[in-house]
């Protein structure tokens, strides 16, 4: 996948399949009438996990871009500068990420 700065995630390039096999699994499993409700909620587990993993890089990579647009730097250090907020203000960095993509859309 694209990240907003044109360069390629490798982190969202593994999970995305990873998500669409584990859906086809849990399908797969039901469809089949498996009794493992343990192995079917690890999935169902497995599933929300990776997409909030998505949707936290997805925010992450637009804050990235706002960064990298009002800034001139590169997306590497526009990430520091996300990563040094998000310590500063004892915050993850998704929370940081989404409070700056939420501002500049009230603009």
């Amino acid at each position: 996948m694209t990240t907003t700065d044109g360069t390629h995630d490798e982190s969202l390039l593994h999970s995305a399949p990873l998500l669409a096999e584990a859906e086809r699994r849990v399908a797969e499993l039901r469809a089949q009438g498996v009794a493992d409700k343990a192995q079917l909620s690890a999935l169902q587990s497995e599933i929300a996990s990776l997409r909030t993993a998505l949707e936290s890089r997805a925010v992450i990579e637009q804050a990235k871009g706002i960064i990298i647009g009002s800034t001139g730097c590169d997306a590497d250090a526009a990430f520091d500068v996300l990563a040094r907020q998000s310590q500063h203000e004892n915050r993850k960095l998704r929370e940081v990420a989404e409070e700056l993509v939420r501002s500049k859309q009230r603009r």
